[in-house]
């Protein structure tokens, strides 16, 4: 389908291509009827935080392919949005025009489609995380930051993944000294078994925020659990930041 779908448009036939792949990515999903699964498919069920899975993601890009090189992605756009606001509990194609505005980098459109959402969803996880990433995108860091707290309530078993991604918008912000306290529990346990986030992650935010002494000290310590290499690289940073 994703083939075949551009070549149709290229011999002339946009509107059916358009059709096809829209039908295609609206019977994507499983049989199943939750809503939250239909509309986040395995991220949902905490397999993978994945916005699109497998066929979902190419038929989305196809389309999105096709209408920029047709010049109708405008138009086709706000055709879906105006259907999907029609049908508000048709969630595969409000997930359409997500994908679609996400992938034009109309970060402006994708966080309003967000907002309205979340307002009938306030408790929707997947929409927080979706809202997230926009939110970094259009470099609005204290609701980023607000959003991140939330997400670390609502999945303490994640936490230290949200530790990194809390530290990165306070270096976005130029606050060093947030960033590194931040990531205290990760530097407070630097041989944990859970490797949700790469000892570079940690390096790299010491890095940033110039704080040397700490990354010496997370090497040292960390080296019982990362191996003798990835130390080597990390001091190295060091030394390449010191010289």
């Amino acid at each position: 389908m994703p083939q075949y779908a551009p070549r149709l448009a290229e011999g002339g036939r946009v509107d059916g291509a358009t059709e096809l792949l829209v039908r295609a990515y609206r019977l994507a999903a499983d049989e199943r009827q939750d809503m939250y699964a239909a509309m986040y498919g395995a991220a949902y069920l905490g397999q993978d935080q994945q916005f699109e899975q497998g066929a979902e993601q190419q038929y989305a890009q196809a389309l999105h392919g096709i209408l920029k090189r047709s010049g109708r992605h405008e138009q086709a756009l706000s055709k879906l949005a105006a259907e999907a606001v029609a049908d508000p509990t048709d969630a595969r194609l409000a997930k359409l025009v997500l994908s679609l505005q996400i992938q034009a980098r109309r970060w402006e459109d994708a966080s309003a489609s967000l907002s309205a959402w979340r307002a009938a969803r306030p408790d929707d996880l997947p929409l927080t995380l979706q809202q997230l990433q926009v939110c970094q995108q259009l470099q609005q860091w204290d609701e980023a930051l607000r959003l991140v707290e939330r997400i670390k309530q609502e999945t303490p078993r994640d936490a230290r993944q949200w530790c990194a991604n809390e530290a990165f918008i306070h270096l976005m912000k130029g606050d060093a000294d947030a960033a590194v306290a931040a990531i205290q529990p990760l530097l407070d346990d630097p041989l944990s078994t859970d490797q949700t986030v790469a000892p570079s992650v940690v390096w790299t935010a010491l890095a940033c925020a110039k704080r040397y002494d700490l990354l010496s000290a997370y090497l040292e310590a960390s080296r019982g659990g990362v191996g003798a290499e990835p130390v080597v690289r990390g001091k190295r940073l060091v030394g390449l930041q010191h010289a």
